[in-house]
Parts: structure tokens; sequence; C-alpha cells
């Protein structure tokens, strides 16, 4: 038990360093820590000195955080998606792996269900879903014709 809890600490320690100065390796961490315990470390650093402080830190509570389920994936001309909201505007981002916005529509959510029909060539996509509470949330999309 004590070693996790150096664990714990030697990790938290890691994920408040400054990702500017201390390289990707930081991003790792805060997201394995994230992950792991439930909290959300969101380190914020001054890029020209290194110097860290955390700018939140707080317990996760996922009753209030939107959560999207994307069917079919892979997915060829409609992509569904399931909301946590019986009745929401969604706005949607579709973009290709080198960052290029391949596609940007509002989707209507009845029933805690919105379509979208799209018409992507082969390949990976990443979707930004935002609702209108401003919950957002990265999905990775395959289209497959």
């Amino acid at each position: 038990m004590v070693f996790l809890q150096l664990q714990k600490k030697e990790l938290h320690f890691l994920a408040t360093l400054c990702p500017g100065t201390n390289g990707t390796a930081v991003y790792q961490a805060i997201a394995l820590y994230n992950a792991l315990y439930n909290q959300i470390i969101n380190p914020s650093c001054n890029e020209v000195s290194g110097d860290r402080k955390i700018k939140s830190a707080k317990s996760l509570d996922n009753s209030h955080l939107a959560d999207f389920q994307l069917f079919p994936n892979p997915a060829n001309e409609t992509v569904i998606f399931k909301a946590s909201l019986e009745m929401d505007q969604l706005n949607i981002t579709i973009k290709d792996l080198s960052g290029r916005i391949v596609l940007n529509r509002k989707v209507q959510v009845m029933d805690f269900i919105a379509t979208l029909d799209i018409d992507l060539v082969n390949g990976a996509y990443l979707i930004l879903i935002v609702n209108s509470h401003n919950e957002r949330q990265v999905k990775k999309l395959l289209i497959s014709k």
C-alpha cells in the first residue's frame, strides 16, 4: 500500500510539471493520473521559466458530464449519435488526422438520438462533439465504404 501511495505521489509530481519545458511525457502522465485517480489535473506554467502551478485539480463527478456514443463505427454514409440528454443540439466537427476540418454541422437530438449524413473518403477521423452546455468529447471515427 505504501508503495502504491509513493507511485501516486511521483505520478502526481510528474503530471504537474510544465509540458512546454518538460516534454510530452508530462502530457502522458497527466492523462494516466486523470484516468487512474478520477481527477482532473490541468497544469499551466510559465513557458519561459518553466515554473509550474496547478490551474485546477478536482474530483470528477461523471453524473454531470455528457457522454456520447457513436455508431456504427466503422461507418459509411450515416453516423448516429446517442446523447445523454433527451433533447439537445450538438455541434459536430470532423477532422482528418492532419487536423483539417472536413465537416462542421449542427444536429438536433430527439429522444437521445441524432443522425448525421456524411460523405467522406475511407480513412480515420476525429469527431469533436459539443452539446448546448459546452460539454465536449472527442471520438475516433473510421469510414469504410
